[in-house]
């Protein structure tokens, strides 16, 4: 979905190096929830660096992927050189329940019905290659991701401890507590970028809009 968004043609000069997440697309998928704590996928991360030699890279993640790039960068500050995360983050003294709340959605609706809902909600509807990309992954491994993430540290418990420049990139309508605001303000090297009236899902696909604001970010930050 990377490459079909326009992100990578976005950044040339650069490698590359793109994973599907346990549970998703070709990788493994563990039925059991120990499997699916965020600790296993940072250590699936540092495995991919490790396996094509990349000591220390300027990393993107979108949502989750943004979430656990966070969490990633403030334990093992000596292998992210910069990192982008796309999409809204919390407040401090913020909870994880909202992840079990997703996950009664996601029973109740399935992963095609939580995200068409999502999607209806923002001011222009996701284009059908985002939504078919999205929900290629099945109703029990969003499950899982979304509880097995449940004791993982705290989005705004993550910033004072990132040591690299970090871009928050999210769109005015999931940025409605000012949370991106809170988070500069904690960490070390801290940018915000909200674009108005981009929803969760527009943030990513509408790079139109982000590409060029990550492209300049890391262009200073972490140059090809």
């Amino acid at each position: 979905m990377w490459q079909t968004a326009g992100c990578l043609d976005a950044l040339p000069g650069r490698r590359h190096i793109l994973l599907d997440h346990r549970g998703h697309g070709r990788s493994g998928k563990p039925k059991d929830r120990v499997a699916h704590s965020q600790d296993e996928y940072i250590a699936d991360v540092l495995a991919v660096l490790d396996a094509v030699g990349e000591e220390k890279v300027a990393a993107v993640g979108y949502s989750d992927g943004g979430y656990l790039l966070y969490a990633l960068a403030s334990r093992y500050p000596e292998r992210i050189a910069a990192l982008v995360g796309i999409g809204g983050v919390g407040l401090p003294g913020d909870t994880n329940e909202y992840r079990s709340q997703i996950a009664d959605q996601t029973r109740e609706y399935g992963v095609r019905g939580f995200i068409q809902r999502m999607s209806e909600s923002e001011s222009q509807p996701a284009p059908p290659w985002l939504i078919k990309n999205l929900c290629e992954t099945s109703d029990e491994m969003f499950i899982l991701e979304l509880e097995g993430w449940l004791d993982g540290p705290l989005e705004a418990d993550t910033f004072p401890l990132i040591q690299a420049p970090t871009l928050i990139l999210c769109g005015s309508r999931e940025d409605t507590d000012n949370a991106a605001e809170e988070a500069v303000k904690v960490l070390r090297t801290g940018e915000k970028a909200v674009i108005p009236d981009f929803g969760h899902l527009q943030a990513f696909w509408r790079t139109d809009v982000t590409a060029p604001i990550i492209r300049e970010f890391l262009d200073r930050h972490a140059p090809a």
